[in-house]
């Protein structure tokens, strides 16, 4: 269409819906703006948290593997102490084994030679008896002779 032929009025009306359809265009567009701005900011905050999170997750991740790692150390450290301790219960058992062993062979040789002892002191009491009865039988038959 051409202007021209329009009459002023209504070229006036046409282009004033078409100022006041850039008005209300250009406010929208600078509402827009502002809300793009406020998303952008959002974006970017959730961005900077995103990134701490995903710090703070590897980090974690580390120490949980580090923590792994310090518990099978642990659990050979309780795996090797069992087994030095059931070899050292063993070792301590035989020794008591043996020290008993050992006393009981101190008390049997000890009886021996308290029995070997005995036997000795009553034959050699007997032996003195002996004697002694000899010598007192010699002494009588002297002391007989002397008297008859």
């Amino acid at each position: 269409m051409q202007v021209g032929y329009l009459p002023a009025a209504l070229v006036n009306v046409v282009l004033s819906e078409q100022v006041n359809g850039f008005r209300e265009s250009k406010n929208r567009i600078l509402e827009l703006e502002k809300e793009n701005k406020k998303y952008e900011l959002t974006v970017k905050q959730l961005e900077s948290l995103h990134s701490k999170d995903s710090e703070y997750n590897g980090e974690m991740e580390r120490q949980v593997a580090q923590s792994k790692t310090q518990v099978q150390r642990l659990e050979q450290v309780v795996s090797t102490m069992k087994e030095a301790e059931s070899r050292l219960r063993i070792e301590k058992d035989t020794e008591i084994d043996n020290l008993s062993k050992q006393v009981n062979g101190l008390r049997k040789r000890q009886e021996q030679g308290q029995n070997e002892q005995i036997d000795y002191l009553e034959k050699e009491n007997t032996r003195l008896v002996k004697v002694s009865l000899e010598q007192f039988c010699v002494y009588c038959s002297i002391v007989f002779n002397v008297i008859s």
